[in-house]
């Protein structure tokens, strides 16, 4: 399908040293390989801040 395509080009491009450095130098995590590892990346960041976010009591303005 086409995001098995799309996770393919993501990958190779995170490959290229320029792609890695420029994107590291903004600030970006890079994920080892494909979407599998960064998606539960993800879901473990949002668990994590939503504790603390709950814990410190922190509301939206």
């Amino acid at each position: 399908p086409i995001l098995d395509k799309l996770e393919a080009a993501a990958v190779q491009a995170m490959q290229l040293p320029a792609v890695r450095q420029k994107m590291e130098a903004q600030g970006f995590v890079i994920p080892p390989q494909g979407s599998a590892h960064y998606t539960k990346f993800m879901a473990s960041e949002i668990e994590r801040w939503t504790r603390v976010i709950r814990t410190a009591g922190i509301k939206p303005e």
